[in-house]
């Protein structure tokens, strides 16, 4: 991925730079170290590493890790990296044990990142695309990528944060992105809105919702939810909307408003569109409901950024989900359409709502260690979508699972006998935390 450089003459112009050791003005700079996960290292030569100050809670740092304060373990870093250049303040250099590192003493490090951020965010011609919904953001992400295809940034991660987002600007907003693509997840209520407030989005989704994330923070009800997702909208040009969806059926915009039962943000909204129903000529990658809103929104942004409609479908109709969402594998020679992903009820409810005429499940695990606690109870709900379920007997919360077409089992030799034009979903909750790959011999691991 191309990064964006600048000399150590240009930061002077847009750092509040006190003083300096070990370096010179010819001194440039290709990548920028704030969050390490989202971050490669093209040359440490070529490196700024910023130490970070975080508070869990903090608007302009992490929101979801703890309290943290990377600079106490400045001397680690230095070792572990002798060619960076270090962006700290006065009191953290006076912990630096080798002086003869590269540093760069600035009144603060957080504020220090917030100006080279917002010095590319008002150098850059970009327009932002923002998809929020409780379920299916990051692959609608992915195939708006792949349907604009050129010129387009899409930002990712499980849970992105000011500090995330402010990494990936800074390294990879360049000069030829004319799109930037995003999700904005809703795990405190303020989320959304910080992310419409920032980014002022050209184009906003709305896949869905449903009861994710209950009593963490101020999100007690789906009403929450819904007034926290609907900021998307605040400041978006185009509005694209699930009105298949049981609660978006309710949401309006009109005069300068939009309104969910008797809650009103103002908006921005030029036109809106209905994504509930998929455009003639899009083959999708798996036939359920979500796939389908997923793909028309892909279809609908490219649409409005002025794309032919044979080359959206020719690069939608040849796309996979991105990051180990849902895919298609082979067991005993039957294709499968396994979710491997860490996945509670909500994601199971529309994993599991497709629209083959035959059609069954397999359950091999179930998602433990979660962020909530989910109620596995639930899932029987959803279980005739499917003329049988296969459940294997080692799950130890599928005790509570009754329903007359399960039927319980130890291995994976019933695949064999299933016909070949029977859809196959194969869940197993979290199982590329546990494995990089997908292998038969991993399914057929004790679980424990």
């Amino acid at each position: 991925m191309k990064h964006n450089s600048f000399s150590f003459k240009e930061l002077k112009t847009i750092l509040n730079i006190k003083t300096f050791y070990h370096l010179d003005e010819l001194e440039t700079y290709d990548t920028f170290v704030i969050t390490k996960a989202y971050c490669d290292i093209l040359d440490e030569e070529h490196t700024l590493y910023f130490p970070i100050t975080i508070l869990e809670e903090d608007s302009g740092g992490g929101w979801y890790p703890k309290s943290s304060d990377t600079r106490q373990n400045i001397n680690y870093y230095i070792k572990e990296h002798p060619g960076y250049t270090y962006v700290i303040d006065e009191e953290t250099y006076d912990l630096v044990e080798d002086k003869s590192v590269k540093v760069i003493i600035v009144d603060s490090i957080m504020n220090s990142i917030d100006k080279l951020y917002h010095y590319i965010m008002e150098h850059r011609q970009v327009k932002s695309i923002l998809v929020t919904g409780s379920v299916g953001k990051t692959s609608a992400v992915g195939l708006i990528e792949a349907a604009i295809k050129d010129h387009v940034l899409r930002i990712y991660a499980k849970r992105i944060t000011p500090v995330i987002l402010k990494n990936f600007i800074i390294n990879y907003l360049t000069n030829d992105i004319s799109y930037m693509v995003l999700e904005a997840g809703l795990f405190h209520k303020h989320h959304v809105a910080y992310f419409s407030q920032e980014l002022k989005p050209y184009i906003s989704v709305l896949l869905n919702i449903l009861p994710e994330h209950m009593g963490i923070d101020s999100i007690h009800s789906v009403k929450d939810i819904v007034e926290g997702k609907m900021e998307i909208f605040r400041y978006a040009t185009y509005a694209l909307v699930n009105y298949q969806d049981e609660e978006l059926k309710k949401l309006a915009f009109h005069d300068g408003i939009c309104e969910y039962e008797k809650h009103q943000i103002d908006t921005k909204v030029k036109k809106v569109f209905d994504i509930s129903n998929l455009h003639d000529g899009i083959c999708l990658y798996v036939h359920t409901n979500l796939s389908k809103i997923q793909y028309q929104s892909a279809f609908v942004v490219a649409s409005i950024l002025s794309i032919p409609d044979d080359i959206i479908m020719e690069r939608l109709n040849t796309s996979t989900p991105v990051e180990n969402r849902v895919c298609k594998q082979k067991i005993f020679g039957h294709d499968i359409i396994f979710d491997g992903d860490v996945s509670g009820v909500a994601r199971f409810r529309l994993f599991t709502d497709h629209f083959y005429p035959k059609a069954v499940l397999v359950l091999r695990h179930l998602t433990t260690g979660g962020e909530e606690e989910e109620d596995y109870s639930q899932f029987p709900l959803y279980f005739e979508r499917f003329s049988h379920v296969y459940i294997f007997k080692d799950i130890p919360q599928a005790k509570v699972f009754s329903h007359d077409n399960v039927i319980w089992v130890d291995n994976h030799d019933f695949i064999k006998e299933l016909d070949s034009d029977v859809a196959i979903f194969y869940h197993y909750g979290s199982y590329y935390r546990k494995y990089k790959e997908f292998r038969l011999e991993y399914l057929e691991e004790e679980i424990i």
